[in-house]
């Protein structure tokens, strides 16, 4: 376990497209449980590999994501699904995007998702982009 201070920063960036931010110096992936303890995988633009939140808990809700040392403007987020199993591997429900304000995780409003996500353990190889509405968001 690492603890930093918090320091509060200013986004330096204009939304890019073809920047992925996961990828930035000082990324943290963040999650409810991992399965393999494959945090790498999160980002390493390997599609034959991925992590689940599997540990024999019937979980209420589920979450994946990052944290960085800095604050960042963006403005869409890709997930991708991976390996699918008889009795999970994909979100059921409720599947949303949330940023960080004040110390506080919060509902990022106007989310769209392109293509739909189908909420079953329908393929989910594709990337599935959550277009975050209202511009840019930190």
């Amino acid at each position: 376990m690492r603890l930093e201070p918090h320091v509060d920063t200013t986004p330096g960036n204009v939304p890019d497209g073809a920047r992925n931010l996961a990828r930035e110096p000082g990324t943290v992936g963040i999650e409810r449980a991992t399965h393999f303890g494959n945090t790498a995988f999160y980002n390493d633009g390997d599609k034959g590999q991925n992590e689940d939140d599997w540990n024999d808990e019937r979980k209420g809700a589920s979450w994946w994501g990052y944290t960085w040392p800095r604050a960042y403007l963006m403005n869409k987020v890709v997930f991708t699904g991976g390996q699918m199993f008889g009795d999970g591997g994909w979100f059921a429900q409720d599947l949303r995007v949330q940023v960080r304000r004040n110390h506080q995780w919060v509902d990022v409003s106007g989310q769209r998702v392109t293509p739909d996500y189908p909420y079953d353990n329908t393929r989910h190889d594709r990337d599935a982009a959550r277009r975050l509405a209202g511009g840019s968001h930190r």
